[in-house]
């Protein structure tokens, strides 16, 4: 019965270490295609970054084709005008950066087509009208001018970049998927490891310890064991130090680090604000030069009125249109607006989410308030009356719910 007895548990021990084994080999492998998902994650994730910043590129288009066009009305000199050929030789090979990784993952390129087309007929519409200003056509040119075509391929180039962000951070979902239960297969080989390790180890423990006690050399075994724990204590005690102090020499450098981190984020943020305020200032000021300008204009038809004849006035008012439309254009909001999120980079994300249906005229004007600008400076920035801009800030407070009692400038610098 004793010897049955043995040899049930020898094969039982034998069984549980050949599924610990197995269990080892699948934890292997399943940390192996967890890796190569990791590798693939990361491929993936930088593929999705690359796509991005490739279609970012597609708005220099349309930037460069307007800044030239604008330069080259404005002051008649043609050293304005590279950024439009430049413009119009570059953009195959934007499309191009644009295009292969789109086809690589099977995105559907129609939309992209139809931006392609868009870009080329507006970059198309820049260069006739380059030839219409040089053929003196004015009144064709601010006929076209005035259709803002640029202001709706911009928005048509908005609503593209935001379907490939959603549709790269899909992937990025998925691939993340893919990981997690790679990783809860590999946790659930090491439970099932751990349940059958303990138990037979206990299992082999207690037997090798049963063989060991014997009634001749119990006493040998205990001193024996005695001696070696003291040993192992001395070790450790040993060790605990040593790892101790290694720690307290790691928490010190990563409390330095830490500390320069905080000094440079302080500086950094600073910089971006000195900018932001110097931006601003530049805006003011250009905005003021172009006051003066148009103050002059009418003190010269004026003058010229009284005294030599009247003035060409469809020329001053030409020229007053060309001053009128450079006080804030689109390029400049969107440079505003980067530098702007840089110092406060929570500010337009809190509106949107808050108030989904505020425009694009109202995060401006907020803005604005947020830097704490005048009445009359923010109506110079925005080209309008100060008056409209009175209006404006009203309409925007009730928008935005400001209490009675609460100023709407100490409402908007509470946001983020």
């Amino acid at each position: 019965m004793t010897a049955a007895k043995q040899f049930i548990r020898k094969q039982a021990l034998f069984l549980g270490v050949v599924i610990i084994i197995i269990l080892l080999l699948l934890n292997i492998v399943f940390t192996y295609r967890n890796n190569r998902i990791m590798q693939e994650n990361r491929q993936l994730q930088k593929q999705a970054e690359e796509i991005k910043v490739a279609v970012s590129q597609a708005i220099y288009i349309i930037h460069n084709a307007d800044l030239a066009l604008r330069g080259y009305a404005l002051f008649k000199d043609t050293r304005y005008l590279p950024p439009l050929y430049f413009a119009n030789e570059d953009k195959d090979s934007i499309y191009l950066t644009i295009e292969q990784p789109l086809r690589k993952q099977n995105y559907p390129l129609t939309e992209f087509y139809q931006l392609k087309d868009s870009i080329n007929a507006y970059v198309h519409l820049c260069m006739d009208m380059k030839v219409l200003f040089d053929q003196k056509n004015y009144r064709e040119f601010e006929r076209l001018a005035n259709l803002d075509k640029g202001y709706h391929l911009w928005l048509q180039y908005e609503r593209f970049m935001r379907t490939i962000h959603g549709y790269e951070d899909t992937i990025n979902l998925n691939s993340q998927r893919r990981y997690d239960e790679a990783e809860k297969r590999i946790y659930l080989v090491q439970f099932l490891l751990l349940l059958l390790c303990v138990p037979t180890l206990l299992f082999t423990a207690f037997h090798t310890h049963k063989r060991l006690i014997t009634a001749e050399r119990l006493k040998e075994v205990r001193e024996e064991n005695a001696r070696l724990l003291a040993e192992q204590n001395m070790t450790l005690e040993k060790v605990v130090v040593e790892r101790t102090a290694e720690i307290a020499r790691q928490n010190k450098e990563l409390k330095e680090k830490h500390q320069q981190i905080i000094v440079q984020n302080i500086t950094l943020r600073e910089t971006q604000r000195q900018k932001l305020e110097i931006y601003t200032q530049t805006i003011l000021e250009k905005n003021q030069i172009i006051e003066t300008i148009q103050y002059e204009l009418e003190e010269l038809k004026n003058n010229r009125s009284e005294s030599e004849g009247s003035v060409d006035t469809e020329i001053v008012e030409k020229i007053k249109v060309i001053l009128q439309s450079r006080i804030l254009t689109e390029e400049s909001w969107q440079q505003f607006r980067t530098d702007f999120e840089s110092v406060y980079p929570l500010f337009f994300a809190t509106l949107h989410y808050h108030y989904s249906d505020i425009t694009q005229a109202e995060l401006r004007l907020s803005a604005l308030i947020k830097l704490n600008l005048s009445l009359k400076e923010s109506a110079t920035i925005l080209g309008i009356a100060p008056e409209s801009v009175k209006k404006a800030r009203h309409r925007l407070r009730k928008k935005l719910q400001v209490e009675e009692e609460e100023t709407l400038e100490k409402f908007i610098q509470t946001l983020a």
